[in-house]
């Protein structure tokens, strides 16, 4: 009986120790992503504080992995060209809807034809936009990818020794066929001016 009673104590022992393992490595796990976490809400904090809060609720609308890395790309942008915070309003709307389009894929893991099929999702047709103005949002959005992809893949380098990845290869803007996206109704009158005077 003693041998039976010793060997249940010895299991016994055994199954609390590796609870209590299980119970630190849960709490040292849990710690560890309460402290990932509160970096993360920092971060998103730092590059949208001086935005409306719509911008840091695009932030939380994407995966935590794609907000991070935007969140990295826009803090070294602030020590790389001290973006203005309608720059980086429109860089945090650029990022976001891609990372939407993309159903949240890393942006590492992102193909040359997945942004060539998102700027063309830009498009719009002629009955609706006649001016081509959608053209201005492509070619915005074209701009600020290029920087993002170039820094995601070479973040090491100083911006102007960045080579433009593989990924963003031949991804060109596009020319207006207008030569302004004014019509003559848009233009000041001399009545108008008349009324200034």
């Amino acid at each position: 009986m003693t041998i039976i009673t010793k060997h249940n104590q010895q299991h016994q022992q055994r199954q609390e120790e590796e609870n209590n393992d299980y119970d630190n490595y849960n709490d040292n796990n849990n710690n560890s992503r309460i402290r990932e976490r509160v970096i993360f809400e920092r971060k998103i904090e730092a590059v949208t504080s001086d935005l409306t809060p719509h911008f840091k609720s695009l932030m939380y609308s994407i995966s935590e992995q794609n907000a991070l890395i935007i969140c990295d790309y826009l803090i070294g942008q602030n020590t790389e060209i001290n973006p203005s915070p309608m720059y980086r309003r429109s860089q945090i709307q650029a990022l976001v809807y891609l990372s939407k389009y993309m159903k949240n894929v890393p942006f590492k893991e992102i193909k040359r034809d997945d942004i060539i099929n998102y700027l063309d999702s830009l498009r719009k047709p002629e009955e609706k936009d006649p001016l081509h103005k959608w053209i201005g949002t492509y070619n915005l959005r074209q701009v600020y990818l290029l920087r993002f992809f170039k820094w995601l893949y070479y973040p090491e380098l100083p911006p102007k020794h960045r080579p433009t990845p593989d990924v963003y290869k031949n991804i060109h803007q596009l020319h207006r066929k207008e030569k302004s996206i004014y019509k003559a109704s848009d233009l000041w009158t001399e009545e108008d001016d008349a009324k200034l005077l």
